[in-house]
Order: structure tokens, then sequence, then C-alpha cells
């Protein structure tokens, strides 16, 4: 550990520094001409004297139209002078200068100096004047220009003009007349700072985000797993802007995805803002949040050394179920006519729209590909996290449109890629795919060259000096035995996506030639993640070695990954920077310990996350550790910044406040926030708060001033133009037709509980009365239901942001035998009910057919009808009798009264 620079315990000394503005300036009325920096003792008056009398030049006569372009790549310089964090760029000699430093003050020193007057902020793009002590408005001139140019370019041709103002008077009039309620108050909504500035003046001491955690006990694996997501600037930033997860959980409430609030996500949230707030401590229990993650997850429970790449997904599965919402086949429609018309324009710099992808549940480490789920095709609906791979039955039109596509969150916007597998025929050359979901990628870590140790008598012959080499080269060859050689992470993925030969026992059943043929399995990523999770499996686990662990070194890049030779034209950006990895040391996976190592996204430097102990390191010593499992993110454009950059200027207290209040569009408040921090944001997502008829959703309405801000209408059109997406509204309001149906929903799910609950206890009191009364009693087997579609059920029951399930599908539960016989499939997931129940949510939602829950042969349709009149028979035999005994009973008591 000696290339490490400084431990930051020893840091917690060191003296607080002056917590003003950063830029230790002021504005001013120019004709006060107050000096930049007030001191103290009286050099310092003399010199702010000997300033004001050198100010004859005006302002306006230097250039500063450049400064927003002098400033890019500059964010994390240091100063010319002393090496300390820079904060102003002179725009005169183009040197860096820090401020407010305790030794002295750079950029007061270089102004008395030299008089160099302009100077730019570094990290806020503040141009000054400190000889008059005054912003300059370069930026704003800057952002207005660009918007203009923009607006030209964007803007329709005369002659089309009034067709599309017809067509969407025509649209709009078939589409909201009808569906509009009351139009939600202007005043209510509001633009907000989406692009916030997280620096402050104690980031030259100790960066916010450097706050270890404590060890609870074995915990080590969680607070890399911990440290190293803190670190992830798109994921981390969408938790550290929260104040609340109520109108961004699943349900749009304070309850998010299945009913129960999000005590994972909200705990989660503020552990993450306390090692991120301006009064952060050099530690913290992560205890609230670990209590929530072993009461859903007891495997880690306890004091065991547990996997920490395993609790990354367990965390994500957990986050992901609690923020998750549906989207909508119109939502993804939107998104897909962008796409086809960024592709047919082919305009070049365009950020890419990701194709559709799908979410679907974890598969263990040892999964080839990570965490994916197959589907059989692009346009296949899901529904969650469970599958079984069933087969849907026939929905009407309105159930389709209302069936969700797939399920969204933070953890899919941010982890989720998507992969094709082609599987071609060598017979019939006939091609097959497949797009699977990846929250991860697993990575066998590839087998290095072996070096034999042999030694050429030929060569010991020849002269002393040929000699000698042969024998430094067999000594070499030797130590190879002993030090394993290293792989690079990129021979990783040349394995990975090397095309798998099915033949033998691996043939395929190929559909064009109906039989089992050879063929050949290629693999492409469709979609790139915005972070990429790389999982290197170091550890094999069997009975007899247990988790033993492979040592061989895998070298990394910091920057440069570059993922294009095994993705498609349209996967997006395919550059990536690592920010984070976790490492694991020790010699299995039962033991060890585990540390995370991150870079800081607010000074640009390495730390290593130890537990409770934060250290920093220098670039070349991170390359040398053994890392288990990396987190690469997008490598950000410069034309990005620069929309960021207009952005922030149009969305600004001053800009907004000169804005008519007539003259703003709504937009997506958490499109926003990827804005800020991802390099493909992808189309804006306005139905994030908008329902099919472009009225307010009624789930989120009651969070209508978190989830959509208002933004100026020039602002509005460049995005859209930019990134496509939307729809565009200008108004809002409750829709009256979502609204009507939202209504019945609740009354249907309160109705299908209540009632289920009811036939329970009349059940229970029927066999307390007769068990003849009930199926069990004539029916020897229950029947077998879909534990997907009862879950499917349970969620609709439980939370308001899910639609009704479709009708019964029990079809996978059964299996046609050689002789055609029916019979249980194996392993099929189901779960036993009476057939009291199945019959209750038959009558609700049909389909079938009816599975009885036996080993051997299912009885026929035949059978099964036969079997079912002849209980039903009886039941209403028994039903008679017990009417029948309950009249003699009331007539013998009504005599007895009549006696008395």
């Amino acid at each position: 550990r000696g290339k490490r620079s400084r431990d930051w315990s020893a840091a917690q000394s060191s003296p607080e520094i002056n917590d003003e503005d950063d830029s230790g300036l002021h504005a001013h009325d120019s004709s006060s001409c107050v000096a930049p920096m007030e001191e103290s003792d009286e050099s310092s008056s003399r010199d702010s004297l000997e300033l004001n009398a050198k100010r004859g030049k005006k302002c306006e006569e230097h250039d500063v139209k450049g400064a927003m372009e002098a400033i890019r790549g500059l964010e994390k310089s240091r100063c010319s002078e002393c090496q300390m964090r820079a904060r102003w760029l002179c725009l005169v000699c183009k040197k860096t200068l820090c401020t407010k430093n305790r030794a002295a003050d750079h950029v007061a020193a270089h102004l008395k100096d030299l008089d160099h007057r302009i100077f730019v902020h570094l990290s806020k793009g503040r141009v000054m004047c400190l000889a008059c002590d005054i912003e300059l408005d370069a930026r704003d001139q800057r952002a207005e220009e660009r918007m203009e140019v923009e607006e030209e370019q964007c803007e329709p041709s005369a002659s089309t003009t009034v067709a599309v103002q017809a067509q969407t008077k025509a649209m709009k009039k078939m589409s909201c007349a009808d569906t509009r309620g009351n139009a939600v108050e202007s005043y209510a909504l509001q633009s907000r700072p989406i692009m916030s500035n997280i620096e402050d003046e104690d980031d030259d001491i100790r960066p916010k985000g450097l706050s270890g955690l404590y060890n609870m006990g074995n915990t080590c694996y969680a607070n890399a797993a911990l440290q190293a997501l803190t670190n992830c600037p798109p994921f981390s930033d969408y938790f550290r802007r929260k104040s609340t997860l109520g109108a961004f959980a699943g349900g749009g409430s304070s309850a998010g995805s299945g009913g129960h609030p999000p005590l994972v996500s909200a705990a989660f949230m503020q552990l993450m803002q306390k090692m991120w707030s301006v009064d952060r401590a050099p530690a913290l229990y992560p205890d609230n949040l670990l209590y929530h993650i072993r009461n859903k997850c007891p495997q880690f429970s306890g004091f065991a050394q547990q996997d920490s790449q395993e609790f990354i997904r367990c965390v994500l599965e957990l986050v992901h179920r609690e923020l998750a919402r549906p989207v909508y086949a119109h939502e993804d429609a939107a998104a897909s006519a962008w796409e086809s018309k960024k592709q047919n324009n082919n305009r070049p710099g365009e950020p890419t729209n990701s194709p559709r992808w799908r979410r679907r549940g974890s598969s263990g480490s040892g999964g080839s590909g990570g965490s994916t789920g197959s589907t059989t095709g692009e346009n296949a609906g899901d529904s969650g996290w469970s599958s079984d791979g069933e087969a849907p039955m026939a929905m009407s039109e309105e159930e389709i449109k209302w069936k969700p596509v797939r399920q969204r969150s933070v953890v899919s916007d941010v982890f989720d890629g998507s992969m094709e597998s082609a599987v071609r025929c060598l017979t019939c050359d006939n091609v097959s795919t497949v797009t699977e979901t990846f929250a991860d990628l697993s990575l066998q870590i590839a087998t290095p060259p072996q070096n034999v140790p042999t030694i050429d008598d030929e060569e010991v012959t020849v002269d002393s000096d040929t000699w000698a080499w042969s024998w430094l080269r067999w000594f070499s060859s030797l130590s190879s035995w002993f030090v394993a050689p290293a792989v690079s992470l990129e021979d990783c993925f040349s394995a990975f996506f090397t095309p798998d030969r099915l033949m033998g026992d691996d043939m395929y059943s190929c559909d064009k030639c109906s039989k089992l043929r050879n063929g050949l399995k290629t693999y492409r990523i469709t979609k790139l993640p915005e972070v990429l999770v790389v999982h290197l499996k170091r550890f094999h686990h069997d009975q007899l070695a247990g988790g033993s662990k492979v040592n061989t070194r895998v070298t990394f890049p910091l920057s440069g990954l570059d993922l294009s030779r095994w993705a498609t034209e349209a996967a997006g950006e395919a550059e990536y920077e690592l920010c984070a990895l976790v490492c694991h040391e020790g010699a299995n996976a039962d033991s060890g310990h585990y540390v995370a190592i991150a870079r800081n996204e607010i000074d640009g430097n390495w730390y290593e996350f130890d537990d409770s102990t934060v250290t920093k390191l220098d670039d070349a010593y991170v390359l040398t550790k053994d890392a288990y499992v990396l987190f690469y993110q997008k490598k950000q454009d410069l034309r990005q910044e620069r929309v960021r950059d207009m952005v922030r200027q149009m969305m600004s207290p001053q800009a907004i406040a000169n804005t008519p209040a007539g003259d703003r569009h709504y937009i997506s408040t958490e499109w926003l926030e990827r804005l800020s921090t991802f390099a493909e944001p992808g189309p804006i997502t306005n139905y994030d708060f908008l329902c099919p008829h472009r009225n307010l959703l009624p789930r989120r309405s009651e969070h209508v001033t978190a989830i959509c801000t208002a933004v100026p209408t020039k602002l509005w059109r460049y995005l859209s133009q930019t990134f496509g997406g939307g729809p565009s509204v200008s108004q809002l309001h409750y829709c009256a037709v979502c609204e009507g149906r939202a209504k019945a929903l609740v009354e249907k799910r309160k109705r299908e509980a209540d009632n289920l609950r009811l036939l329970e206890r009349n059940m229970h009191a029927a066999e307390e009365r007769s068990p003849a009364l009930l199926y069990a009693h004539h029916i020897d087997a229950p029947v077998c239901l879909s534990r997907s579609w009862f879950n499917e059920w349970e969620k609709f029951v439980n939370d308001a942001a899910v639609e009704p399930p479709g009708p019964i599908d029990n079809s996978h539960l059964v299996m046609k035998t050689p002789d055609g016989k029916a019979k249980l499939r194996p392993r099929s997931n189901f779960i036993k009910v009476p057939r009291e129940f199945y019959l209750y949510f038959q009558s609700l939602y049909g389909g079938g057919p009816e599975v009885f829950a036996i080993e051997g042969e299912q009885p026929t349709e035949d059978k099964a009808a036969e079997l079912t009149r002849m209980a039903d028979l009886a039941i209403a035999a028994e039903r008679q009798r017990l009417q029948q005994e309950d009249a003699a009973a009331a007539a013998k008591s009504s005599s007895s009264d009549g006696e008395e």
C-alpha cells in the first residue's frame, strides 16, 4: 500500500476553510467600485485603493464570447502557482488560479500584478470582471445565439404549417375534447433547478461522497457494494435530488409497487444523502438499510461472509420492485416512431434512442449472461419480474391496450441493456433470434496462454552469449508456472462473444427443418446500458472444493473501453469510463475481505473504501487491483455538455421570471434529471405523468408538482427536436375518462378481494356444518392455478398502478405423453387451490384449462366433466338435505312455541 497518497482519517483535523461562496466575488453596482476581496489588514486596504486607481478601461472591451469554450476540460485543473484546486481561469493569459487559499489568494495577486480582469469560474461558468465586480452575460448571449440558430433549423416550411396546424387541431378535438376534466392551476406548477452544482468550498479539503461505512459484523461485502453504487452518478444522482420517493414509487403514492411503502429505496436514499451532504461524517452506520434488506432477503442475515455481487443484484432488484411503474404500448410506440424517423434522416450527432427492451428476473451468478431474461421476441409483453414462460390466451382489444409491456424504474433506466442471440441452422441457413435483457454481464475469466518450459539442446551448443540467453528464457518460462500471467478485460469479452457451435448433445430444433440440426449461435448487444456492470467469475462452487477462487489477474482500462465490435450500430454510445469497482482480497468465497474503489465525481480522484477507512489512491495503483465487479459509465461528449449548458441558462430564475405565463410547456422531471447525468437520456418521456389521452395520469395527479416541470416553449422546441419523444403539453387537465376508469378499478379491486374473503369464510362454515358441501369431499385432488397468473391478480388487488390480469392460462402446466395422454408437467409453477376458488376466478376472468394436482394421468375432458357433474349433484343433494333439516327444526321450534 506504499503507493497510496494519504488516508482521509488524517485529514479530519485539517482546519476548516471559509464557507462563503467559493467564487469569493459578489456582484455590486459597477459605480460602487468595491474591492473584489475584502481584507482586514491595512496593506490589503492599500492594495484595494491601488486597484481602484487603475480602473480606467471598460470590461466591455474584453472579448468574452469564447468563455464557455475556454473552460472545456479544465474543470479539474490545478492552480498554476500552488497546485491547489483551481477555481478560476484568466481569459487573458489562460492561467488557472485558486482563491481563498490559506497561504495566498492567487486570483487577487494576478489581478494586482498583471491587471488581467476577466475571469471565468471553472465549474459554474460565471464570467466576472474583477475590476468592476460585476458578472458578465457571455454565456447567456451564447446560449441565446445557439437557441436562435437551432430554432431556425427546426422551423417548418410555410407550405406545411397550415396543414400541420389543421391536423393538430383535428387530433386535439378528437382525442382530448371528450376526455379533459378540470384544468390544473398554473400556480401549482413551477420550474425548478434540475442541474444544480453539487460542489462547495469544503470540497478542496474533503469532497462530498467520501464517508466510510462501519462494519457491523462481517458486512464488508455490503459496504463495498453500497460504496460502488453511490459512485455511479446516473444512479446516485436520482436519490440525492429527492426529498421523498412518494411521487416516484410504483403506485404513484406513498406506497410503491405491490402496495407497500418503498422501505429499501427510502433507506438507501437517506444513507446516500448523508454521504453526499455538506455536513458529511467521516463514517456512517448503514444499519437501517441493512435491516430492510435482510427483511426482504433473509440470506443476508447473520454474520457470515456473503457474495458482494449477489448483494448488488439483491439491492437493485428490491429498488426496482419498489419504484417500478408500468409502461404501455402507446409509450413505446412514441419512442419507436422517433427512432424510425431518426434512422431515416440519419442525422449525425443525435442522441441514440434505445430499442424496446424488457426487464425480467435475475439468474444465478453462474449464468452465462448475468441477470438475463429470455423473450420470444421484442414485441412480447411482460408484467414484471416473475415469469413462467406462459403463452397468454386471447384478450380483448381493451385489455391489450391496458396491458403493460414492461416495468420501468431508475434501476432499469441506468443498468439494463439488451442482447440478441441468433442461431443459424447449418443445414438450411434459417436464422432464429431471441432478445434478452441483462442488468449485468457475467464473464468467464479467459484462460491465459500457457508457456511450457523446454530446453533446446541445439541452443546450448552455440557461443556463450546465446547459451546464456537461452537459459534466461528458460527461467522466464519456468516462472510462469508460479506467477500466473494476466489476461485483459477485452480477452474476457472476446471469449464471451465467441460463437458457440451447437453440435452433438447441444443440437437445436430448427423451426424450418422441424428436426434437430447443427447450428451456430452468436451474440451481439442491441442496447448498451448507461452504466455497464461487469461481473468477473472469480469463484467456482462445488461440493468438494467449496467456493474456490480464480486468482488470474485481469487488466482493465480506466477509460476508453470500446464495445462497438460486439454491438449493433443502433446500440448507442459504445465507449465507457470506469467509475467504480469491487475487489475481493482472500483465498476463497467463504472468507477474505471486500473493498470498493471509486472515482469521486467532484475532484476526479480515486479512493479506496475499506469499511470506515477512506484512502486516496493513484491511478497507477488502481490498475494493480484484482477486480471482481466493475462499473463502467458511458463517456460524456462535448455536445451533451453544450445541451446541459443551454438548459441551465434557459431555466435560470431570471429566464423563468421573464417568460410569459402562457409561453410554457411541461416536461417530465425524471427525464430532465436523466438529461443532467446520462450520456444518452433517450427520447422525452412525458407519459411519465400523462395518460393515453394526453391528460394527467390519475394515479400520479396528486404529485403533479413533483413529476413535471414547466419550461419555456423555446426550450421545449429545442429539446423535442434534439431528442424526440413527447408528447407536447402546454396545458394540464385531469382526464375524465381515465379518472372514471380508475374509480371503477378501485371498486373492482375491493369487490374481488372482499368476495374472495367471504367465499373463504363460507367454506369454513360449510366444512363445520357438513364437509359434503365442498368439492374436496367428492374430488380427491385440488385444482392447479398458474402461480404467475395468481401473482398478477394479487398485484392488481394490492397496487393501484397494476392493471387486471388477463384470462387464466394453465396450458403450460400439462404436457402430452408419447401415447397422447395428458400429464402434469414436472417442476411446473403453480399453486394448489380449492375448486371453489378456481371457479370464482374463472367466473371473473375466464380461461383455463382446469388441471388437477395429481401425479398420474390427467382425466380426459369427458371424464373430468362427468366427475365434476357428479360432484355438483352430490353437493346439491347435501344442500337440499340440510335445508330440509333446517325446515324441520324450524317447524318443531314453532310448534313448541305454540304449545307454550
